[in-house]
């Protein structure tokens, strides 16, 4: 059972607990989550978690704010300052405003470290959410400034299942502005013994997200995952500003395909600015493909991958992708995108960022020069407006 607590000054607890049994006709909606420090967990490794929302089952959390959360507490481990989703269900988070959450611990010695994980949400080791059309921007996992603690997902820490769980979907989400000490400024996708779930990132603009070590747009090692049609622009990180994929094998592969991950940033002495790969296997397992890479601080792939190697390979180029207002943060495309009818079909899912039908085509030319007709990133380009009478059907019929 969880330890429930009453909401008043000195207490720590979370502002909304979700305990077992609920299912996704239970729903938390439209209100505003703020100034929980979390619950309490001991065990092999005390830890405080779920500052706003602590999920330990399979509720709907939809159209909420969940805003201004801070972990305390004297635990070692912070974990999911927004949302802490448990080691069961497979709850619905969508629609919301995940922001300014902190999983800042205090310091830690040498012998003993501290870790902020999941600054916006934390996603347990076999739980199963499905994480769709929210703005996570701001929050932040661990703090820089103190001594021996480490941070990880400053957005979103996610630790995929086992091959008997499903695994967690993250899709049609802003990620934004997010920080960490260490690895995964927007999204991170980690692993521990018989991670086996597929973790799916896809239709995301992830954009501004910062980690002081790798991947300051996505971290990824050592799980099996689908990293498909991303927007992942403006992140900064020391390896892998846009991308950082660590280890992998055959048997848990990594996929990263039919992203835009254009414009990304290195800390002083830093390398690929837009993929860092460190595989440490014989034969590189990861799959690169489709993506557009370009505009990238030093190099747009390092590691032992490299530019030479990965672009004008496997469907990968670079080009600029023609956003329609990058200064304004709309990377909708250009009609006169390189990135129009360039990403493979197969993989990639079947609506984009605005939940428009993929695969619709863009440049006159149906399957081509790709077979489907998919855009590379979160946006497929909208067909042209036809002008028609309006008529009592529901529908916007005219431009």
């Amino acid at each position: 059972p969880l330890p429930y607590c009453g909401k008043r000054t000195g207490n720590a607890c979370s502002v909304v607990t979700f305990s077992s049994g609920h299912t996704t006709s239970t729903r938390l909606e439209g209100f505003t989550v703020t100034g929980g420090a979390g619950l309490v967990q001991t065990g092999a490794v005390n830890h405080v978690a779920g500052g706003g929302v602590y999920v330990f089952s399979s509720p709907t959390i939809i159209n909420n704010v969940i805003t201004n959360n801070v972990l305390s507490g004297n635990q070692p481990r912070y974990k999911g300052a927004g949302v802490y989703v448990g080691a069961v269900g497979s709850p619905v988070i969508t629609g919301n405003t995940i922001t300014s959450n902190r999983a800042v611990p205090g310091p830690g010695t040498n012998s003993a470290l501290t870790y902020g994980y999941g600054g916006g949400i934390w996603v347990n080791f076999n739980a199963g959410p499905v994480i769709t059309n929210n703005i996570i921007q701001g929050n932040r996992a661990g703090d820089p400034n103190a001594a021996y603690s480490l941070g990880n997902g400053g957005g979103i820490f996610i630790r995929p299942g086992d091959a008997n769980h499903p695994g967690p979907v993250v899709d049609r989400n802003l990620i934004a502005d997010n920080t960490t000490v260490s690895k995964g400024g927007g999204v991170s996708l980690n692993s521990q013994p018989n991670t086996m779930a597929l973790a799916v990132v896809t239709n995301n603009v992830i954009v501004g997200n910062i980690a002081d070590w790798n991947g300051g747009g996505v971290y990824t090692y050592f799980n099996k995952s689908s990293t498909i049609n991303n927007t992942i622009t403006d992140n900064t990180a020391y390896l892998g500003g846009g991308l950082y994929t660590g280890q992998s094998e055959a048997t848990l592969p990594v996929k990263i395909t039919n992203n835009i991950i254009e414009g990304n940033h290195l800390r002083a002495f830093g390398d690929g600015g837009g993929i860092y790969t460190l595989d440490l296997n014989p034969t590189f397992d990861p799959i690169i493909s489709y993506n557009d890479l370009i505009g990238n601080d030093k190099n747009n792939v390092a590691g032992e991958q490299t530019d030479a190697t990965v672009i004008g390979t496997n469907g990968n180029f670079s080009a600029n992708p023609l956003f329609v207002n990058k200064a304004a943060r709309d990377f909708h495309l250009d009609p006169n995108s390189p990135a129009i009818d360039r990403a493979t079909a197969t993989g990639a899912p079947p609506v984009d960022r605005d939940n428009r039908t993929r695969g619709v085509d863009g440049n006159g030319v149906p399957n081509n020069p790709m077979p489907g007709d998919v855009d590379v990133g979160a946006y497929e380009l909208a067909p042209a407006c036809i002008p028609a009478l309006e008529v009592c059907d529901g529908l916007d019929n005219n431009c």
